[in-house]
């Protein structure tokens, strides 16, 4: 009982919080009652988080998923709080969202850094004031806007391979890549259920081959996609768990979707890095 009120909670506060969920293939009654009910005022809405938190040491016995689900309602207990007018230190309120301690990056370290993105530019032949050698390597691989959608679904195709070789996607999974425009972000990865995904791409903002196989990483494989199909194959269909099918953003779990997507690419590089040194060791 504590599952589906999670995931009655979510949508209620979707109800103060438009986006709050972002995506759900759950039971459609659970969504549904809640659409048919009146809205929940901030502070029963809190009142409720905090409720079901204490609920969960008795209900859920698996450590790992009781450890999640406290995090969570923790995290929609604070933006209820927020609603209702109480302030955070900014610092304390990103913690008790993401579950996180922010650590500052010194200037030193961001100069370090600035320093080797200027030396692999001048390496590749394009010196000068940092930011103009950037514009100049990103200019001389853009690829045409009426291009775009057909080059990220061939980088697809293939990143589909490679990830199929490392993680252990549904073999009905697919996505669907469409241009839009008139958006704030550059892309992003809409998952449906049933394995799918429609991923938006922003025609209004420029993008290289880089950026372009940066966004196939991130947002499908096996980044967004990758994982919110594998979570509805093993955690939900396999293994009966509900929780997994409400994604919510500002939370912990989104903490750790979005750390995946800005890494996974290591996982591909580091298996193509150990397939060519297994066929030279071959030949």
């Amino acid at each position: 009982m504590v599952v589906e009120n999670y995931v009655r909670l979510a949508f209620h506060l979707n109800k103060h919080i438009d986006g709050l969920v972002d995506s759900y293939y759950g039971p459609a009654h659970l969504r549904g009652e809640v659409e048919k009910a009146p809205p929940m005022s901030p502070a029963d809405l809190r009142d409720w988080a905090r409720e079901l938190r204490r609920s969960v040491a008795g209900e859920i016995e698996d450590g790992n998923r009781r450890h999640f689900l406290q995090k969570q309602l923790d995290s929609l207990a604070a933006q209820a709080d927020r609603l209702v007018g109480t302030s955070y230190p900014y610092l304390d309120y990103v913690k008790v969202l993401f579950d996180i301690t922010p650590e500052r990056v010194e200037g030193a370290e961001m100069a370090r850094l600035g320093d080797e993105v200027r030396r692999l530019l001048e390496r590749a032949g394009y010196a000068g004031d940092t930011a103009e050698a950037v514009q100049r390597w990103e200019e001389s691989r853009r690829i045409p806007p009426e291009d775009v959608v057909e080059k990220i679904t061939q980088m697809a195709d293939e990143a589909r391979q490679r990830a199929r070789q490392l993680v252990p996607l549904p073999a009905e999974e697919s996505v669907a890549v469409v241009g839009v425009t008139d958006k704030p972000w550059n892309a992003y990865n809409w998952f449906l259920g049933g394995y799918r995904s429609r991923i938006e791409v922003n025609l209004d903002v420029p993008i290289s081959t880089f950026h372009a196989r940066h966004l196939v990483h991130h947002e499908m494989y096996p980044g967004h996609h990758t994982d919110h199909s594998c979570h509805e194959l093993i955690c939900y269909h396999q293994k009966g768990m509900l929780e997994p099918s409400v994604e919510l953003i500002n939370t912990p779990r989104s903490a750790v979707v979005e750390g995946l997507a800005n890494t996974c690419h290591l996982f591909i590089e580091e298996a193509e890095k150990a397939s060519v040194e297994q066929q030279l060791y071959e030949a």
